[in-house]
């Protein structure tokens, strides 16, 4: 009799266990894993907007050049050997998320005015299906690297997009790439491929004349990363606000307008355009 109360006692003290540690322990370590997994995604998704830099410079440099790079995304993670193996997912999207900007340039002294639009810039992104830790997303647009959570987003690495200034002369620098490719999206828990190719870069505006006002108007679904990263770009360079630039942003979009005074403003434009496919094997 004995041993049977002995042996009941002892499996509900192993069932005991076993239920602590799946509400209380595997949580916490399955959270832990899923950051952890966070930072691979991180890592890969950086490689993109890297690869991309490459090519463009490739292309700046020998317009006839012909190269691509394939770089592999963990989709999911988050498993712990023995206690729990499931894993959670990712879906990795190409050209859905729409992207778009209008630069436009005056020049007061004698009414010229420019404006060059360009349009489906394209879109590498990742977001993450996690089961415990928070989940965010990876996103590669215009040659920019932004994190987003929930409904903030952040600008990890910059774009092609910067300014500098001088005693009598601000010059505006912007390199927008273009990823051209056929709309896709891939949901998995495994690994998937971005592959870039280098197409054209195209010079649209390179300082031909000096400009009074020029304006950076860009679509897109993360607007506080655009609108916080032209606000420090105008700083940097001692541009003080509403008396050298203004910013606005919406919902969908983010812009900076330059009037620097005393200033002339030489704008340098370009386009880069990269084929893109995701899992192309």
């Amino acid at each position: 009799m004995s041993t049977v109360v002995s042996a009941v006692l002892l499996l509900g003290l192993f069932v005991s266990v076993i239920s602590i540690v799946n509400t209380s322990y595997i949580p916490v370590w399955k959270g832990d894993a899923e950051f952890s997994h966070m930072g691979d995604v991180f890592d890969d998704m950086s490689q993109v907007k890297s690869r991309a830099d490459i090519l463009s410079v490739a292309l700046t440099m020998d317009p006839d050049t012909s190269m691509s790079m394939s770089i592999p995304v963990q989709m999911g993670g988050g498993s712990i050997p023995i206690f729990s193996s499931g894993r959670s997912s990712g879906t990795l999207s190409l050209n859905n998320d729409q992207c778009a900007m209008v630069i436009s340039g005056r020049n007061q002294t004698n009414g010229s005015a420019y404006e060059f639009a360009f349009n489906d810039l394209g879109s590498v992104v990742y977001h993450s299906n996690n089961n415990f830790y928070v989940d965010q997303s990876y996103v590669y647009e215009n040659g920019a690297f932004i994190v987003s959570q929930k409904d903030r987003s952040l600008m990890r690495l910059l774009p092609s997009i910067y300014f500098r200034g001088g005693d009598e002369q601000l010059n505006v620098t912007i390199n927008s790439i273009r990823l051209m490719g056929a709309r896709k999206t891939i949901s998995s828990n495994g690994i998937e491929y971005v592959r870039l190719i280098s197409n054209e870069t195209t010079s649209f505006f390179d300082g031909d004349e000096m400009l009074t006002n020029v304006s950076i108007h860009v679509n897109t679904n993360y607007p506080s990363a655009w609108i916080n990263y032209f606000n420090s770009s105008a700083e940097d360079v001692g541009l003080k606000y509403s008396i050298n630039y203004s910013v606005s942003a919406g919902i969908d979009h983010a812009s900076i307008d330059l009037f620097p005074n005393n200033m002339s403003i030489g704008l340098y434009l370009d386009r880069t355009t990269i084929d893109a496919m995701v899992n192309p094997i």
